[in-house]
């Protein structure tokens, strides 16, 4: 069967739901049970070492044929694809980022290919040792045909752009938000000429001939929310 797709702009409340009852386990001293197996959309817990030490009934049911993963690393379980996005964003949660929200494309246990939007958080100023990473995940597209080459484009794009060093992404966005080479030197503390190279360097990175098409791939960037607002997560 196939998993029970919904919106993906009301995840916020889900979200909000899961943090203000997690606030009411962390100020009880842990002392009351977690239960969000009424919940659709997947909801886990890992530590800092990445093993799941909570999960809800849709992820166990969307991630593991219902099988339990407590004590488990993610690796053992997921499926490839969504494996590398979840090792990437733990690590970035683990380095100090506080929140992500990001859309990401998968197989689940009924070997569909869908389009997530999945939020984590740290949970590591709880100082509960079990608790460092919380995750809630949701299908909003079931891809097929057309719908799937054009995300698996997107990403092949976002992958080359993501191993950019800093100051291209920095061009990329300033050009995204309608920037000119000349005012994207000045932010930057660059001359114009140094900026036109690196923006041509750029182009032939990611297989384009014009400038406007970077452009492009950013707001297909920031659509499924892999940058944010033009800004990196």
């Amino acid at each position: 069967m196939a998993l029970q797709i919904k919106n993906g702009s009301d995840l916020k409340v889900t979200t909000q739901l899961v943090v203000d009852e997690l606030k009411r386990f962390f100020d009880a001293g842990t002392a009351v049970p977690l239960n969000f197996d009424h919940l659709s959309d997947s909801v886990f817990i890992k530590n800092v070492d990445r093993i799941i030490t909570f999960s809800n009934r849709a992820f166990r049911d969307n991630f593991s044929s219902g099988k339990s993963t407590i004590g488990m690393r993610s690796d053992a379980f997921l499926q490839e694809s969504i494996e590398a996005v979840s090792e990437k964003t733990d690590d970035l949660v683990l380095s100090g980022v506080d929140k992500l929200e990001f859309e990401h494309i998968g197989f689940c246990h009924d070997r569909r290919k869908y389009l997530f939007r999945t939020y984590k958080q740290s949970l590591i100023e709880n100082h509960h040792e079990p608790f460092a990473i919380l995750g809630i995940a949701r299908p909003i597209q079931e891809l097929r045909g057309e719908d799937d080459e054009e995300y698996r484009d997107v990403f092949q794009l976002f992958k080359i752009y993501s191993g950019l060093p800093d100051q291209d992404k920095t061009i990329c966005l300033n050009l995204a938000v309608g920037k000119t080479p000349s005012e994207t030197a000045e932010i930057m503390g660059m001359t114009t000429r140094a900026i036109e190279m690196r923006r041509k360097k750029i182009l032939h990175r990611m297989g384009f001939s014009r400038p406007v098409e970077i452009v492009i791939a950013m707001t297909r960037f920031g659509e499924r929310k892999l940058v944010n607002n033009l800004t990196m997560s």
